[in-house]
This record gives structure tokens, C-alpha cells and sequence, in this order.
């Protein structure tokens, strides 16, 4: 309670009225409460667009942190060469959960070889392919509306394979989700 008071002297003293200067502090405040929970909204749109838990989203950053690049582009393309974000983007699921139940079972190759983790970082010219008969009706309906308009990978219409030709950061930036990812990035 002295502190508060010597605080309402001091204020006297500089002949403010502490009611206004109570009201500014407060409008500071919500200001900065605003701000974070705009970057907490943030975490959770970008947790719900690729499917991750907390604790993924957490050792995806950390990782970022760590190496020599600018962390906000190394979580970009890792988030974005996420396997089962991958089959979301290629179109041979509808949805992001889709994408990871047809994965965990078993329905996708990659250079031949069966994945069953949907958190797989895919990295260049890994090659995936499927066996199942949902996720090739969803890609053949894709490639027929979309004329070689791809993004960052190449498509095979006649045996259903997907090529990752180069990083997304290059071919598919999206400012949206990267300005949020930098967000994100500046809680911790």
C-alpha cells in the first residue's frame, strides 16, 4: 500500500491528474493483452491448418531457432513439407484429417517405400505415390481442373505419383500464413 501511494505523491507532484494517468495505464495494457491475444489466435490458426499439437508446433519453432537461416522461412518450409500437408495440397485428400488417417493407414508411398507417420518432412524429388482408390478419384478430379498450374511439385495424371520439385518458399509463398508464422515466432 506505501507504494501506491508514494506512486499518487509522485504524480501529484508532476501535477497530472492520477485518474488520467490511471486510465492511460490501462488503455497500455489492453493494447499489449490485445496484441498477444491477436498472436495467440494466430498459433492456434496455424496449429488447426496443418493439424498440430502444441507440443509439434513447439519443437518445429525450436528447431527453426536453431539454425543459421532466418527462422521464420525454415518454419515456413517446414511446416509446408509436412507429409501429410503434402497430400492435402496434392488433392488426393479432401482434408487435412483425411490426409493423415489415409497415411497412418498406409494408402501412401514414398520412393516406394509404405509411410505411416503423417509428420514425415518430406524433403526434393521424393517421389509419392498411392494405392488408394479414394485419394486417386480426389487426384484425377484435380489434375483435370488444373492444367499444370502447380505449385512446388510435378504431378503424374496416368500412375497417380507426386514429385517435390523444390521448396515452397520459392514457388508457393503465401504472405498470410508467413506474416503469422513471424507472429508466432516472436513469443519465444
Amino acid at each position: 500500500m506505501i507504494k501506491f501511494k508514494k506512486k499518487i505523491k509522485y504524480i501529484d507532484k508532476l501535477n497530472y491528474n492520477s485518474s488520467t494517468y490511471l486510465k492511460k495505464s490501462k488503455t497500455k495494457n489492453l493494447a499489449i493483452k490485445s496484441y498477444r491475444n491477436n498472436i495467440i489466435l494466430d498459433k492456434q490458426l496455424i496449429k488447426r491448418m496443418f493439424s498440430l499439437t502444441e507440443k509439434q508446433l513447439k519443437n518445429y519453432i525450436y528447431y527453426s531457432l536453431n539454425k543459421k537461416l532466418k527462422p521464420s522461412i525454415i518454419l515456413y518450409n517446414t511446416l509446408f513439407m509436412r507429409f501429410d500437408f503434402i497430400i492435402f495440397i496434392v488433392k488426393f485428400a479432401r482434408t487435412i484429417y483425411e490426409a493423415r488417417q489415409l497415411i497412418t493407414h498406409g494408402f501412401f508411398f514414398i520412393n516406394g517405400e509404405k509411410q505411416t507417420k503423417p509428420g514425415y518432412i518430406c524433403k526434393i524429388d521424393f517421389v509419392i505415390t498411392t494405392n488408394s482408390n479414394i485419394a486417386i478419384k480426389n487426384f484425377i478430379n484435380f489434375t483435370k481442373q488444373n492444367n499444370n498450374n502447380f505449385l512446388f511439385f510435378s504431378l503424374n495424371q496416368y500412375n497417380c505419383s507426386c514429385k517435390i520439385i523444390n521448396y515452397p518458399i520459392y514457388k508457393f509463398f503465401n504472405l498470410f500464413i508467413f506474416n503469422k508464422i513471424e507472429g508466432i515466432l516472436e513469443l519465444y
